[in-house]
This record gives C-alpha cells, sequence and structure tokens, in this order.
C-alpha cells in the first residue's frame, strides 16, 4: 500500500483492523508467535536488538561501523568488570605487604618515642618557670581583646557585604544556566522538527534483527514513507515493533495494523507488552500483530499444589491470552515450556 492509503485507514479503525487480520492470516494462518525480548529503556527514537549483542537503545549513528562498535562495547563491558574485580584480590594482597612494612616502622618509631620521654620531662620544667611570665602576658592580651572585639564587628560587617556578593554571583550562574538550558531545549525541538524521524535505513539492517520505533503524530507522514521502503528493502526474519510513547486513542493499535498491512509475509510485526501494555498487546492481536513480544518472567511453582502462579507475562500466561482471542500461540525457542 502507498503511503497515502496507510493515512487514510486512520480514520477507519474498523477497516484497518479487519485488513491487518487479513494480512495476518495470509502470511502466519491462525499461529501468533510469543517471544521473549531483553529488557531496554523505551526508545525516544528507535532501539535495535540484534542476536548476541545488548540492545541499542537511540544511538548516536545508525551507520553499520557505529552499530557494530557500540554492541561490541556493550557486550565486552560485563567481562571488563569481571577482570577488573578479579584484580582486587591481588591488590589486597599488596596492600597486607605494605601494611606489614608499616608495621616495622611504627615499631622504629615506638622506640624513638620512648627515648624522647626524657627530653620531654626536661622540657616540662622549663615550662614550668615560663608559667609566670605567661600569667602576666595574659594581662595584656585582656586588654588587647575589645580592639579585637572591634575587629570582629568590622569583619562581620564585611561578611555581610560577601554574602551579598555571593547572592548576586549565584543568581548570576543560576539565570546563565537557565538561558543556556533554554538554547539546548530550543536546539533540541528544532532538531526533532527538521523531518527526520532518525530510524535506521533499511538497507542497514540485517536478517533477524529486531526493530522497535517510537512513533508520534508528528512522525505518521514519515512513518508511512518508512514502511514503504521497509517493504521493499527490509530482510529475511527482521521484526518490526512500533508503538508510541504517548498513550492516547487508538494510535498505539493503529501503528500495529498499517505495519501488518504494508509489511510482506518475511517481517514479523510485534506487539511488545512492556511498551504498550499487557492488555492492550492483546488487544493489538485485532489489529494484525503476529508476535506477542517483550521481557518473559520465569515461570513459578505454588510450593505444594505444583500449579502454576497467575503471572501474565510468563510464556505460559501470554499464550492464554493469545488462546483467549481464537488464535494459536507458538512458543519461540522454549521447548522446555509447557502450554496450558
Amino acid at each position: 500500500m502507498t503511503p497515502a492509503e496507510l493515512a487514510r485507514l486512520f480514520d477507519l479503525p474498523a477497516e484497518a483492523g479487519s485488513r491487518a487480520q487479513a494480512a495476518r492470516a495470509a502470511h502466519f494462518g491462525r499461529r501468533v508467535l510469543v517471544r521473549g525480548a531483553p529488557p531496554h529503556p523505551p526508545p525516544a527514537v528507535a532501539a535495535l536488538l540484534r542476536a548476541g549483542a545488548p540492545a541499542l537503545v537511540d544511538p548516536a549513528s545508525w551507520s553499520e561501523e557505529h552499530v557494530s562498535r557500540a554492541m561490541a562495547v556493550g557486550a565486552g563491558s560485563s567481562g571488563q568488570g569481571d577482570a577488573g574485580m578479579s584484580m582486587g584480590p591481588g591488590a589486597n594482597g599488596q596492600g597486607a605487604s605494605a601494611m606489614s612494612e608499616a608495621t616495622g616502622a611504627n615499631r622504629q618509631g615506638a622506640s624513638a618515642m620512648s627515648e624522647a620521654t626524657g627530653a620531654n620531662r626536661q622540657g616540662a620544667s622549663a615550662m614550668s618557670e615560663a608559667t609566670g611570665a605567661n600569667r602576666q602576658g595574659a594581662s595584656a592580651m585582656s586588654e588587647a581583646t575589645g580592639a579585637s572585639g572591634q575587629g570582629a564587628s568590622a569583619m562581620s560587617e564585611a561578611t555581610g557585604a560577601n554574602g551579598q556578593g555571593l547572592q548576586d554571583r549565584n543568581f548570576q550562574g543560576d539565570h546563565g544556566a537557565a538561558s543556556a538550558g533554554a538554547e539546548t531545549t530550543g536546539t533540541r525541538a528544532a532538531g526533532d522538527a527538521s523531518g527526520d524521524p532518525g530510524w535506521p535505513e533499511p538497507g542497514a539492517l540485517r536478517a533477524g534483527d529486531r526493530l522497535v520505533l517510537q512513533v508520534d503524530r508528528a512522525r505518521l507522514a514519515a512513518y508511512f514513507a518508512y514502511l514503504s521502503r521497509l517493504a521493499a528493502e527490509a530482510p529475511e526474519g527482521l521484526a518490526v515493533a512500533p508503538f508510541c510513547a504517548l498513550a492516547g486513542g487508538l494510535m498505539r493499535l493503529h501503528l500495529i495494523a498499517a505495519a501488518r498491512i504494508a509489511l510482506p509475509g518475511r517481517v514479523r510485526v510485534e506487539a511488545r507488552h512492556d511498551l504498550l501494555g499487557i492488555r492492550l498487546a492483546q488487544v493489538a492481536l485485532g489489529f494484525g500483530a503476529d508476535t506477542l513480544a517483550g521481557p518473559l518472567a520465569a515461570t513459578r511453582k505454588l510450593p505444594l499444589a505444583g500449579v502454576p502462579r497467575p503471572d501474565e507475562a510468563t510464556p505460559a500466561g501470554l499464550a492464554a491470552l493469545i488462546e483467549r482471542a481464537g488464535l494459536e500461540p507458538v512458543l519461540d525457542d522454549m521447548t522446555s515450556e509447557t502450554l496450558p
């Protein structure tokens, strides 16, 4: 379909839903895939999930070189952290040897202190002789207290002036920071309004990639054009999960329907329960979603009965939601799971 025809379906939700369901049935029949996804922050623009690599959310560039480097850094960060942690015991061992060396130095210092004790005792007699002179000096110091008090009042007045100066400088600093922040915000707003949604080029995607697109109303025209390009250039096994960060009306469901109608069968359309909400993800099955995806909770059993706990984010729970929609769930790489 052309972008104009996809835009027209936004005013016809019933037709959009029926045509999307027909497109899913033509590609996959009644089978809907249950698929896990690594947890990641909701993207402001897009996120890319590639096998064997961490999720890449809103990168600065979608070039192949930048994406590969960012994923390699993300995959190796945990390994570097483990190496850093393994070096800890060695450093502690060195610290222990340094402490043992310091102990010897402390012992030598103790002998030196004992030798100085005699000198301190001799000095005590000299200090007692000086006590009289100090008492005489105390009266002179008390006379000087009045002058010191006057000096203190002058210093307190100066402190008040300095306080005002600090307030003035703080106000100027805050005002300047606020102005800089306003300029940055304006620049970002202008960038968002440039017309480029910032999504990866279809030709740069690989087979098996999973793409999460954040689409708001300002990007609808770009979204329809992007779907047309994906239909022509998307690799085999690509999965697309569109969503809108701002919930309202049927926007999120229309995005799912448009993707399923526009894209061929080699491209999966995912309804992410962590981005849409698990109830709306189930409703998205009526708008052509062929995959129910998102982070999966582990299946837990009650202690004695051995009955699965009621958690809808488990593979069995998501499969039950698909069955209630009149469709057939298929688990993706989860042969150990038993459907209810």
